[in-house]
């Protein structure tokens, strides 16, 4: 017997499958870490409480973007520039505090705007994702720096249900609009524009300062915690309906709200026509993979042209038996090494007779198999390299039977 893991062939840390299934993984993975950073800001739900047609808090605007579209009137939130092409339609902007002049002229709208004052100071509400708590009113300043003009407000005490009114315009066909119950109603008055909506003290509610651009003064009209009360929810959709002119779709802004839709390399590769590019540059690197696979490790060293050593001699033996064709004449030379390899098993002289040693070989045969010297007999026979083979095998297996030998 030999020792345990003597020349046997060492072990695979991981087998070829497992190395391609940890490739394939490692490349879809990072394929999908690519396409997930191109792009993020589209993956964003928007649910961060803050004021923008995105959000589901309080001070959000997602209500009425559902609620023009269940209404039959186009809604959409854009994430990127509006498409100068079409000037039909409005734009509803609702800066965050603090926005600058810069950031509406940054939007280059060409049609109608329609700008939504913010009023509420906010903090995260821990008990709800996306939901918000009222922190006290935002300060003035914070609110008209959207302005190069100066503008002022004011605010009621307390709740109170105003009840809006238009003397002429769009609105004043079905003026008046009661509203529901809002706290702090916020109004504005400016000199410069024209008032197309005030509320029961007088104060205007939303000013025309141009022939595009419109101020709301409350947020709390168009929100969703205003949206609440079915009165204010329909003042709302008419306030709308009579800015934007029933034409084209109402588009609520909300890339100055930090979802804007960037620009980068890596999306101008995912998106029409370069995409075309990029799937065939995949497919060429997968095919230099491929071919560098076959390749994997040290190159195989060329052969030598005589081969050397034991193995060498045997094999250039066989191949000359082979060609001279007298592989049937070795039969009888391997029955005479399995008969001297089964003698010295069974303790048989080495010099005996032939005859002898296959007398003692058929007693020890069991009943169920043929006598060693009728396979003995049987190589005198063949005549071809099949023959040979199987008369090899069953002596063989007859050896290491008689031996005690292992395959």
């Amino acid at each position: 017997m030999t020792a345990s893991g003597v020349g046997e062939k060492p072990r695979e840390t991981f087998s070829g499958r497992v190395v391609l299934i940890m490739l394939a993984v490692g490349v879809a993975s990072f394929a999908g870490l690519l396409a997930l950073s191109a792009y993020a800001p589209e993956l964003h739900d928007g649910l961060d409480g803050q004021g923008h047609a995105l959000s589901r808090s309080a001070i959000g605007f997602a209500g009425i973007v559902r609620l023009l579209r269940e209404s039959g009137e186009p809604a959409v939130a854009a994430r990127g520039p509006v498409p100068l092409g079409d000037a039909q339609g409005m734009i509803v902007v609702t800066p965050p505090p603090g926005a600058t002049p810069d950031d509406l002229t940054r939007l280059k709208p060409n049609r109608r705007v329609l700008i939504v004052l913010p009023k509420w100071r906010t903090t995260p509400d821990p008990r709800h994702l996306g939901w918000v708590q009222k922190a006290g009113l935002l300060p003035a300043d914070q609110i008209a720096s959207t302005f190069q003009r100066t503008i002022k407000l004011t605010w009621r005490d307390g709740t109170s249900k105003p009840v809006l009114a238009a003397a002429k315009g769009p609105l004043a066909g079905a003026s008046p609009y009661p509203l529901g119950t809002i706290d702090h109603f916020q109004t504005l008055d400016t000199d410069e524009g024209t008032v197309l909506l005030a509320d029961d003290t007088g104060r205007a509610v939303l000013v025309r300062l141009n022939d595009k651009t419109m101020v709301l003064s409350d947020p709390d009209i168009l929100n969703n915690q205003g949206l609440a009360s079915l009165d204010t929810a329909q003042a709302a959709v008419a306030i709308l309906d009579a800015c934007h002119g029933a034409q084209g779709p109402v588009v609520f802004d909300v890339t100055m709200n930090g979802f804007k839709r960037s620009r980068s390399l890596l999306r101008l590769a995912l998106e029409p026509p370069f995409l075309g590019a990029t799937l065939c540059a995949l497919a060429a690197a997968f095919l230099m993979g491929a071919h560098a696979a076959v390749r994997f490790g040290a190159p195989t060293p060329d052969a030598a042209a005589l081969a050397l050593g034991k193995t060498g001699l045997v094999e250039n033996a066989a191949v000359l038996i082979e060609l001279a064709k007298r592989e049937p004449a070795m039969a009888p030379r391997y029955v005479e090494v399995v008969r001297r390899a089964a003698a010295k098993a069974m303790g048989l002289p080495a010099v005996a007779a032939p005859d002898r040693i296959d007398r003692a070989l058929d007693a020890a045969t069991p009943s169920d198999r043929p006598p060693f010297s009728t396979l003995a007999a049987e190589a005198r026979t063949v005549r071809t390299r099949a023959d040979l083979l199987d008369l090899a095998g069953r002596l063989y297996r007859r050896r290491l039977e008689m031996t005690r030998e292992h395959s």
